[in-house]
């Protein structure tokens, strides 16, 4: 009870004790009010103290066409999610987390590609993200898709303070089309498409 407490307060950083992998199809769809709960609580599973707020996601839920968030659930658990806002005329990547329990499985990547496929049909091709210096698994991951680094922004990140790393993509659809989408079988419900059944 405490616990869940000091979890709702941002004290801590929430666990799954009782984690059962779920089973079942991966679905990327649309980001819904109704998911910002378990978004949050992955959000501080994988951020701490420095993750973004349930307000904070609502706001960019409220921007419509301005900006694309995305979940991937299986089995109506939600494991991971990523988004995406525009600046100018650039998708500026805001945000992409996976549950812990379910890294290592090409999730990620697959929220990265869906998202900037959406960016394209948006007719945005060129993309901005921050990272943070030591998180090497998504520079990795970024590098694949073309990003290139552009500048440091010192201390960018809180809790703990660590410098980001701006990357900037310059082509998103011709990067797209170089890279092959990640072996991994899911149904993307881009989000002007209805989810049917």
């Amino acid at each position: 009870m405490i616990r869940k407490l000091f979890e709702w307060l941002g004290f801590a950083i929430p666990k799954d004790d009782e984690w059962q992998e779920p089973k079942g199809e991966l679905i990327i769809r649309p980001m819904t009010y109704s998911d910002l709960d378990e978004v949050v609580r992955i959000e501080r599973m994988c951020f701490g103290w420095g993750g973004w707020s349930k307000s904070a996601f609502a706001s960019e839920l409220k921007r419509g066409q301005k900006s694309c968030f995305m979940v991937a659930s299986i089995n109506g658990v939600l494991v991971g999610f990523a988004g995406w806002r525009q600046e100018g005329d650039e998708a500026h990547v805001a945000n992409i987390a996976v549950h812990p329990n379910m890294r290592g499985r090409k999730i990620g990547e697959l929220l990265l590609r869906a998202i900037l496929e959406e960016a394209v049909r948006r007719g945005l091709n060129s993309s901005l993200l921050e990272v943070r210096k030591s998180n090497l698994i998504a520079q990795n991951l970024y590098c694949k898709y073309g990003y290139k680094v552009l500048t440091i922004r010192r201390a960018y990140y809180q809790f703990p303070i660590e410098d980001a790393i701006v990357m900037k993509l310059e082509d998103i659809k011709a990067n797209l089309e170089s890279v092959a989408p990640p072996q991994i079988k899911a149904k993307i419900i881009a989000p002007n498409q209805r989810l049917k059944g």
